[in-house]
């Protein structure tokens, strides 16, 4: 979703190169129902909020680092601290990134990006 907001695009544009438009009618399948959901979701949930904060390329990789620790898959004991601590500095990497790019924002205004940032990690998973 960052390609699409990166180019304004109103649907959803895939790596090989395929876009799949919001605005362009479809024939009636399944497949198509679901991609029109989906696509509609992420622009509501998260394309929203890559305009509202105009996100940078580092933001939304510390985002995608923050989800490839955000899984639920059945790991020992050891494995689950692992990730946790993963989780924490990547966490604390992107805070710590806002507040030293962007001394142009209050400490209020710093958190809000971050806390608007963390919110749409949910619908990105």
């Amino acid at each position: 979703m960052y390609n699409s907001f990166l180019t304004n695009c109103d649907g959803m544009l895939f790596p090989h190169g395929f876009k799949y438009s919001l605005s362009t009618r479809r024939d009636e399948h399944d497949f198509n129902e679901f991609l029109q959901s989906l696509t509609d979701y992420l622009h509501r949930h998260v394309v929203r909020v890559f305009r509202e904060t105009q996100i940078t390329l580092e933001e939304y990789s510390f985002l995608k680092t923050l989800i490839l620790f955000s899984g639920v898959l059945p790991l020992t004991d050891a494995g689950n601290e692992v990730v946790l601590r993963a989780r924490r500095k990547y966490a604390a990497l992107l805070s710590e990134y806002i507040t030293t790019t962007r001394p142009d924002l209050t400490s209020d205004k710093q958190m809000e990006r971050v806390t608007l940032l963390f919110g749409i990690i949910p619908h990105m998973m």
